[in-house]
């Protein structure tokens, strides 16, 4: 497992998990060591399996164990090692959630450095923003935003669906690019949910929609888009968006 990809810890998890009940826990402060460990017939992910956590950090950490609260890991820490940066990630990977939620150690971090700004977010987008580190930790948009997933279909019913037929599918913007067509300008965008994969096409009627919204879509947003299923000149299923009103985009909060 310490050499294992992003793609491969959330394999070995899932098999180990499914397969032969392993249990595992999260990223801890006061538990997770520089590398796997097993407590109490359960594995502790690393903190070097968080994204942007090197081993200096960790074993920083390590040194410093246990912690009574999270003003103490702050004051003992070393603040050149365990920079902003690095706090922000153990933030968001709730490697804390021993000395209270997300929001919570957020203002605390602030108020120690005297910072008036903060991390500030619902419950969903810590999710998602933990998901990004963690990748043996990803949830599906489904399971962050299951809300506002009315009417929304998965891919295998997708395929299933007419061409013309309208359709309203979730996901990760994993591609994004503006460019111009004969048609006028467009956007051209690719949207992941955990095993699946969409094509989205907006026409020059919707880009002037988004633009005039003030709109601003990027990599690595969540969204729910609705369209209509078409096809590319290569044959290829694409989902399109025009001018017609059922045609609409929004960024999953």
């Amino acid at each position: 497992m310490q050499q294992a990809t992003d793609n491969e810890y959330e394999l070995i998890k899932n098999v180990s998990r499914k397969k032969y009940k392993i249990k595992y826990i999260l990223p801890e402060i006061n538990l997770s060591k520089d590398k796997f460990i097993i407590h109490k017939n359960k594995i502790v992910w690393a903190l070097v399996s968080i994204k942007g956590i090197g081993i200096k950090a960790a074993i920083e950490i390590v040194k410093e164990q246990p912690f009574d609260s999270f003003e103490d890991f702050f004051t003992r820490v070393n603040k050149r090692v365990i920079n902003i940066r690095v706090m922000k990630i153990l933030i968001i990977s709730n490697a804390f959630r021993k000395f209270g939620g997300r929001n919570k150690i957020s203002r605390l971090y602030a108020m120690l450095r005297k910072d008036k700004e903060r991390l500030k977010m619902t419950k969903e987008e810590w999710s998602f923003e933990a998901s990004q580190i963690m990748p043996y930790n990803k949830q599906s948009v489904r399971e962050l935003f299951p809300d506002k997933m009315g009417s929304v279909i998965n891919f295998e019913e997708f395929t299933e669906k007419d061409i013309g037929e309208r359709v309203v599918i979730a996901g990760i913007i994993d591609y994004y690019r503006e460019l111009q067509s004969k048609r006028g300008m467009m956007i051209i965008m690719k949207i992941t949910n955990i095993g699946e994969s969409y094509s989205v096409v907006c026409w020059n009627d919707y880009f002037n929609k988004i633009k005039d919204k003030g709109m601003k879509l990027g990599i690595g947003m969540p969204i729910k888009v609705s369209g209509h299923k078409n096809l590319s000149n290569r044959d290829e299923e694409q989902i399109t968006l025009g001018k017609e009103s059922s045609a609409y985009i929004k960024i999953l909060k």
